[in-house]
């Protein structure tokens, strides 16, 4: 539990569109907007809003815990790889189908603080 508050802004998606076999890189600021110092724990999600089966609503595919005296920011790198994109496909073969994924950064799954998206082509 901490007793700090954080902001985040600022999220980029290097790529606004990769292929199958690249990885993509997010980054968030996140700034303690507290006046002691704290320990946030950033987490990215993504959902493939496009694919052939069913999938997760939100998959966490990284997480990271940032110390930040009061008042201070951070950037935050996360970098996605293809195996974080892929699926089960029908015939039961791993595979990264084409398609937008939305990405999501927060303190929670039900804590989004932002949202952006990319292709895969």
């Amino acid at each position: 539990m901490s007793y700090s508050k954080y902001e985040y802004s600022d999220i980029n998606i290097e790529k606004v569109e990769i292929t199958k076999g690249e990885n993509q890189v997010v980054k968030v600021k996140v700034k303690n907007i507290s006046d002691r110092d704290g320990s946030e724990i950033v987490q990215l999600y993504i959902t493939d809003l496009y694919s052939s089966v069913a999938t997760p609503l939100m998959q966490l595919r990284g997480f990271k815990r940032v110390e930040l005296k009061a008042g201070e920011e951070k950037e935050v790198a996360f970098i996605l790889l293809p195996d974080d994109l892929a699926l089960w496909n029908r015939a039961m073969k791993r595979v990264i189908e084409p398609g937008e994924f939305q990405v999501k950064i927060g303190a929670a799954s039900d804590d989004i603080r932002l949202e952006s998206s990319f292709h895969v082509k």
